[in-house]
């Protein structure tokens, strides 16, 4: 049997090294020509290892001997990394069809690694731009302040704690200042007595004759410890205390420490604006933390880089290749043998490759994630991108690779999805756990 590796294949090598022609060596060594083109490729492949592969990956290549033209689409491309990574999980075990899954397996990983890259660069594209608009809601929120201190630069000689009672308390109308919100009772009736707060029965509230008198009868009170703002639970009180002690006049309590009437200090325009630029702030702010979260989540898996860590997660045994090829056959006949029309390895519209998808005649359409790993299994994040490309979702794996009852959170959800397990009799599978009903779709989601 001529694989490269007997005594016929290496003198055949030898010969063709040293110049002598296909159809000669066939000749002289009683081989079809076809077996000797393959020598011929394999020649090729083992001199491309020499220039291009480390030691171990050449030595691999030599281990498999003709094996290792089922992955000779990867030497004409040059993947020399891809080689080295293949050929680094092969043994003497390794079969045909594990070539086959290898170079399967490093397309998936590819794929999602350049989908966890290009996510990673949205996110930070995103968060750059956030930057620069939070910058800019910024400055238009200090111009803002800006205008609204100039507009209130006559109370800055009272100082800044006394200018800020004035803003909440101290309102317009007509030209004139007026109570814009109540203070405290006890006060307010000394505040009429001296006729600092004077009603005006035709605005329907109190005038402030003379904002410098108010404001000293406020430094006033304050020193001697009183009361100035209005507190609703100590107000009530003492309107209840007035009605059960049968005051002449009855009144209802106000249900708003403001007045109706009299225009704030600040023109309403302004605060408006100002009120919606601090909450489009305050919402670019949480954006960037919930973006910046994610990428530092990312980055924690790895010392060096956060894409060492999706690349070392991807990487699957060659045993592990082997039970998620027989995995993905139990699928694909478990969804024939109930009618389904199969596929595996499909790409659908949104570039996501799957294991196995099925539909039937009612147009229903059944995905199954196959998982040969514990770590595929807790670390596979793009499932859910499926949901809306199927009516139900199944995960296939061992038994043993994770307790659906226990291990809640580091599944992450995955309990919504089905579960098929191989059947303890026969090579078929059965439903351990029922799919969810997802969203409806059409055989016109897949990308044929």
């Amino acid at each position: 049997m001529i694989t490269g590796k007997d005594d016929r294949s290496l003198l055949v090598l030898e010969d063709l090294q040293d110049g002598v022609s296909v159809s000669a060596a066939a000749a002289k060594h009683a081989l079809s020509l076809d077996q000797v083109k393959r020598l011929s490729r394999y020649r090729s492949i083992l001199q491309a290892a020499k220039e291009h592969l480390s030691q171990s990956a050449l030595d691999a290549v030599k281990a498999q001997g003709l094996k290792v033209l089922y992955i000779a689409d990867l030497f004409k491309k040059c993947d020399w990394l891809g080689l080295e990574e293949i050929l680094a999980t092969c043994d003497q075990n390794t079969t045909r069809d594990d070539l086959k899954r290898l170079v399967q397996a490093l397309a998936e990983k590819r794929e999602r690694v350049q989908a966890f890259q290009d996510e990673a660069e949205r996110s930070i594209a995103r968060l750059e731009e956030q930057s620069k608009q939070l910058a800019a809601k910024e400055d238009e929120c200090q111009r803002l302040k800006s205008q609204i201190e100039a507009s209130l630069s006559e109370f800055d000689r009272y100082g800044p704690d006394i200018k800020a009672f004035i803003i909440e308390h101290v309102g317009i109308i007509a030209e004139q200042y007026c109570l814009k919100k109540r203070v405290d009772s006890l006060w307010f009736q000394d505040l009429k007595k001296k006729k600092l707060a004077i009603y005006d029965d035709s605005q329907y509230l109190y005038l402030i004759p003379d904002l410098d008198q108010f404001i000293e009868a406020y430094r006033h009170r304050l020193k001697h410890r009183g009361n100035v703002l209005w507190d609703e639970d100590r107000e009530y009180e003492r309107w209840e205390k007035k009605m059960d002690s049968g005051f002449t006049t009855y009144y209802e309590f106000p249900n708003s420490p403001y007045y109706k009437n009299g225009q704030a200090l600040i023109t309403e325009s302004l605060t408006t604006q100002l009120k919606k630029m601090e909450q489009q702030l305050q919402e670019i702010r949480k954006e960037q933390e919930k973006i910046k979260r994610t990428i530092s989540k990312k980055k924690k898996s790895s010392v060096k880089s956060f894409m060492e860590a999706v690349e070392a997660r991807n990487t699957l045994s060659a045993s592990d290749l082997r039970t998620h090829g027989e995995l993905q056959q139990k699928a694909m006949r478990w969804l024939f043998d109930q009618g389904f029309i199969v596929i595996s390895e499909l790409v659908l519209e949104n570039g996501r490759r799957v294991d196995v998808i099925g539909y039937n005649k009612e147009s229903r359409i059944v995905i199954i994630e196959v998982k040969a790993s514990r770590s595929d299994l807790l670390g596979d994040e793009k499932w859910i991108s499926y949901l809306d490309a199927c009516d139900e979702f199944y995960f296939c794996t061992l038994p043993y690779l994770a307790d659906w009852s226990y291990e809640k959170q580091e599944l992450k959800g995955k309990t919504d999805a089905g579960l098929l397990l191989p059947a303890k009799r026969g090579e078929s599978l059965e439903i351990a756990i029922t799919s969810c009903a997802f969203a409806w779709a059409t055989p016109s989601i897949l990308n044929t």
